[in-house]
């Protein structure tokens, strides 16, 4: 029972701390500002989630195609895979 307990404390301190950093960013005044907030998001996201990644893709153009992996938070002593997420065709 403590176990489960110290897990509820666990994800509810990191939903606060990505709810928090989230309204943060609508206080950046550009793009940059925003890109410079995103690690620190999926970060609390991949902790609340228990996950080795979190990840953020982009459509690579207007036609929609393909993706691209624009931003990338890995746990302590996983091995990124930013560079091989590139140009992932959706069909």
């Amino acid at each position: 029972m403590e176990e489960y307990r110290d897990d509820i404390k666990s994800k509810l301190h990191y939903m606060d701390e990505i709810l928090h950093k989230i309204s943060f960013m609508s206080q950046a005044e550009n793009e940059k500002q925003l890109d410079d907030m995103t690690p620190s998001i999926l970060k609390s996201v991949g902790k609340y989630t228990a996950a080795d990644r979190a990840y953020i893709f982009e459509w690579n153009s207007e036609k929609k195609e393909s993706f691209k992996n624009t931003f990338e938070w890995c746990a302590s002593g996983i091995e990124p895979q930013i560079q091989n997420l590139q140009g992932i065709l959706c069909w």
